[in-house]
């Protein structure tokens, strides 16, 4: 997992606790777009999705994550919020720092219908290691890590190019063949292609 985290978007989002409130706690972040108070949205993330930093904010200095990865975090591809054990694959827990006041999550953002997925986590907080209190957010992943989004930005320049080549061979020549039109728009396609490469300093697998 080191490999694939050294590979990731680094985020960073702080919980604040206000137990007189409901729900008892909120997000604040500026690194990611956030419906308040709680509803994050990956997006723009690299190759290997995004290296969440989740910092706990409890004014009273009483609660953590602790210090047992698989009871800190709850987490499933459904809409829904998780209060059985267990960690979905693409958004798992990789470790627990800060005296346990910060909790590093991994999540592939790699939505199963490959546009969107709204998906379920719960982030658990204790006093005492055993006890713990359940945090119920809603994340959604837009799978546009950025091997995603260079692919697909090639392939609107080639074919924004060669839809321009195949009109100006068109016009140019008032008894154009197919050929031609055909010819103009390839030379357009590889023209669309140079001029990605030549905004993105060639092709790159990270963002």
């Amino acid at each position: 997992m080191a490999d694939e985290l050294d590979d990731c978007k680094d985020v960073t989002v702080t919980v604040h606790l206000d137990l007189q409130r409901e729900p008892k706690f909120y997000f604040t972040t500026n690194d990611l777009p956030l419906t308040p108070p709680t509803h994050l949205f990956f997006k723009n993330g690299k190759k290997n999705g995004f290296k969440i930093n989740f910092d706990l904010d409890d004014p009273d200095n009483i609660y953590s994550f602790g210090n047992d990865k698989d009871k800190a975090l709850y987490s499933t591809e459904e809409s829904r919020c998780p209060h059985e054990g267990g960690q979905w694959d693409d958004f798992k827990v990789h470790k627990i720092t800060n005296g346990g006041m910060r909790l590093v999550v991994h999540n592939k953002n790699k939505p199963k219908n490959g546009d969107e997925q709204d998906f379920g986590y719960t982030l658990r907080i204790t006093k005492d290691g055993t006890n713990y209190m359940d945090l119920d957010p809603i994340g959604t992943n837009q799978n546009n890590n950025s091997i995603n989004v260079a692919y697909s930005a090639a392939l609107t320049f080639a074919v924004g190019g060669a839809a321009i080549g195949g009109l100006i061979a068109a016009f140019a020549m008032q008894n154009t063949t197919q050929i031609s039109v055909l010819l103009g728009a390839v030379v357009g396609g590889i023209i669309g292609l140079g001029a990605f490469f030549a905004t993105q300093g060639g092709m790159q697998r990270t963002a």
